[in-house]
């Protein structure tokens, strides 16, 4: 049992090389050297073989004391490549990549003005990531604006409430039916906005 063992240990602690094939003396060496019938037969299943399976082969094997079991494996096997080793598993699919964050996005009805006198009741106030953005106003009052264009945003919270966009060309300014809803705005540009320059007040 413990030289089975053993026997069993040296076959598989010394791999295969890529070009090895096995033989009738091959199989007659590990015969000799006290492998079982079972393990040879393994390796003959996990190999690439070439065998000489005539008549007189087959004699040949028998008076060297391969196991008539053995031979009956090798004249199965006959000379065949090694069987293809496994495929490894396809690699898993990326895993997908969590949807952008648009940002905050507020939206609010306001008035907007084409001067500090004349204004357009019907006008939406969008302040997202990108700037401010005035519509449904018309031409030559709707305005599009980008943080990046703004140095200060001033507001006033008198009887109604008003908001100034100031940038280096000009002003943008908007109001809103109550000083409540003047603070809303100006609580959302803080949201979007927090490092922007804010002051009560506009002249």
């Amino acid at each position: 049992m413990v030289r089975r063992a053993l026997a069993l240990l040296f076959l598989f602690a010394i791999p295969l090389s890529a070009a090895e094939v096995l033989t009738n003396d091959d199989i007659v060496k590990l015969v000799k050297a006290g492998l079982s019938p079972q393990t040879i037969e393994v390796k003959i299943e996990t190999s690439a073989t070439s065998f000489d399976t005539s008549t007189d082969a087959l004699v040949a094997l028998a008076k060297e004391g391969v196991p008539d079991v053995i031979i009956r494996a090798m004249v199965a096997r006959g000379t065949k490549p090694a069987p293809p080793a496994a495929k490894p598993a396809p690699p898993a699919p990326p895993a997908a990549k969590p949807a952008k964050s648009t940002g905050i996005v507020r939206r609010y009805e306001v008035a907007v003005h084409r001067s500090k006198f004349a204004k357009c009741d019907t006008g939406e106030l969008r302040v997202d990531g990108k700037g401010v953005k005035a519509t449904h106003c018309g031409k030559g009052i709707d305005f599009d604006v980008a943080w990046s264009e703004i140095t200060t945003v001033c507001h006033d919270y008198g009887f109604r409430g008003t908001i100034v966009f100031k940038t280096a060309k000009g002003e943008y300014r908007v109001s809103t039916t109550t000083p409540a809803e003047a603070k809303k705005i100006v609580e959302g540009i803080r949201d979007v906005r927090p490092s922007l320059e804010q002051r009560e007040g506009c002249d």
